[in-house]
C-alpha cells in the first residue's frame, strides 16, 4: 500500500512538472512553429511576444512573468464541463492569433502531456473528442444563436513520452479535407478545417527530418 502511494504520488509529481514544462511559452512557441501550418515562418520571437495571447473577449489566457524571468502561460478554463458529458480537464489550453491575409485569425489550442500511449483504448480517438469539445464548447462565448461563422479552428496536440517503437520520434497531423465525388465545387478551407489533432512522439532519432520538404 506504501508502494502505491508513493508511485501515485511520484505520478502526481511528474504529471504536475510535465505541465510546467509545457506551460513556457518559448516551448510552446517552438511547438507551434513546427506542427502548426498558420505558424510557419514566423519566428520563435514573434510568436512569443505577438501570438500566444488571450483576447479579452475570451478570457481564457493570462500571461504572467515569474519573477521577471520567462513568461508564462498560466492555465485557466482548462475545465470542460457538461451535465451530460462530465468534465474534462485539460493540461494547457490557451488562445492564439496569427496574422492570415492581412487580417488576424484566432485558434484555440490544447497541449496535453502523455505518458500512456496504450491506456486501454486508442488515443487519437480522444484526442478527436477533446478537438470536438473544443468545438462546442465554443457555444455560449465565442458565438451564439446561429452565428456558426465565429467558430474558430481548434488543435489539440499531444506530446507522447512513451509511445512504441513504431511510433516513436515522428509528429503526426489529423485534419478535414474535400473530396469532390461528383462536381467540382470547392468550399473555403475555412470552413471545414476547424479540428486537427496531433500526436507528437518522443524518441531517438531515426531518420531525416522532413519537415521543409
Amino acid at each position: 500500500m506504501k508502494n502505491q502511494d508513493t508511485n501515485n504520488e511520484q505520478k502526481k509529481l511528474y504529471d504536475a512538472t510535465c505541465k510546467q514544462v509545457l506551460s513556457e511559452k518559448s516551448l510552446i512557441a517552438y511547438i507551434l512553429q513546427t506542427c502548426l501550418d498558420e505558424f510557419r515562418g514566423y519566428s520563435l520571437r514573434y510568436i512569443v511576444r505577438h501570438c500566444i495571447q488571450g483576447t479579452p473577449d475570451v478570457g481564457t489566457v493570462v500571461v504572467e512573468a515569474d519573477n521577471g524571468g520567462s513568461f508564462r502561460i498560466k492555465n485557466q478554463q482548462t475545465e470542460d464541463k457538461t451535465e451530460t458529458e462530465g468534465t474534462v480537464f485539460y493540461d494547457i489550453r490557451f488562445t492564439a492569433i496569427v496574422p492570415n491575409n492581412g487580417k488576424l485569425i484566432e485558434l484555440i489550442i490544447n497541449i496535453e502531456a502523455q505518458n500512456d500511449f496504450n491506456p486501454g483504448y486508442p488515443l487519437l480517438k480522444r484526442a478527436v473528442y477533446y478537438c470536438s469539445r473544443m468545438i462546442s464548447s465554443q457555444y455560449g462565448s465565442v458565438f451564439t444563436k446561429s452565428h456558426y461563422e465565429k467558430i474558430q479552428k481548434v488543435y489539440s496536440i499531444w506530446i507522447c513520452t512513451n509511445p512504441t517503437q513504431e511510433w516513436s520520434y515522428s509528429i503526426t497531423r489529423y485534419k478535414m479535407q474535400e473530396y469532390n465525388l461528383v462536381g467540382a465545387s470547392h468550399a473555403p478551407q475555412t470552413d471545414y478545417d476547424l479540428l486537427t489533432p496531433i500526436l507528437v512522439c518522443l524518441g531517438q532519432k531515426k531518420y531525416t527530418d522532413c519537415m521543409a520538404c
